[in-house]
């Protein structure tokens, strides 16, 4: 069962036409909170704002089932330039290969609003995870975002980073031009919670 607001529990019992959009807030172990709405506006809510023009978040089902088991979440992290991609002062990328988001949590809301209006009349909260870096490169970031009972299925190291690409600009060839502002290469500082495959 779900908590919602009267208003919010009144439109989903009488209306037919629903307009919603997803809600992300990410939270870094430092404490730095991240609210990103992947909709058209800004969504604010009970004192809360969910930025628009944040880094790109787009999710895939939940996978869950009846026996015990950790229930995940695939979010896919997108940057471009027209979107602010900074975390901690850091754009996303690099945040991501420098472990700002090791131990990070995600949780997905839905925002309800009136068809007319525009108005938010609830938020319901659908999942919260730990975050794992699945992969990282060029333009975008995926994380599997684990539920509560993450400590039965954690992959350790945190994070481990398989070479994607060649970056190499002598007399070869030349996979990603280091004045390229949509991708980034960052070599990897390996550290007790990393594995690199080779």
């Amino acid at each position: 069962m779900k908590n919602c607001t009267l208003a919010l529990a009144q439109h989903l019992n009488t209306d037919n036409e629903f307009v919603c959009c997803d809600l992300f807030t990410l939270k870094l172990a430092n404490g730095s909170i991240y609210r990103t709405a992947e909709f058209d506006k800004d969504i604010s809510f009970n004192g809360k704002l969910y930025k628009a023009d944040r880094f790109i978040m787009k999710r895939e089902q939940t996978k869950s089932s009846g026996a015990p088991s950790v229930e995940t979440l695939s979010v896919t992290l997108n940057t471009d330039r027209l979107h602010d991609d900074k975390v901690d002062g850091k754009y996303l990328l690099q945040a991501v290969h420098d472990g700002t988001l090791d131990d990070a949590y995600l949780t997905l809301g839905r925002a309800f609003l009136d068809a007319e209006t525009g108005a938010v009349l609830g938020v319901l909260e659908l999942f919260t995870g730990r975050c794992e870096i699945s992969s990282c490169g060029g333009i975008s970031c995926k994380l599997s975002v684990k539920s509560e009972t993450v400590g039965l299925n954690a992959s350790v190291p945190l994070r481990t980073f398989a070479p994607q690409n060649v970056y190499q600009e002598a007399d070869g060839v030349v996979s990603t031009a280091s004045k390229d502002t949509y991708t980034c290469m960052i070599p990897l500082k390996p550290s007790k919670n990393v594995l690199v495959k080779i």
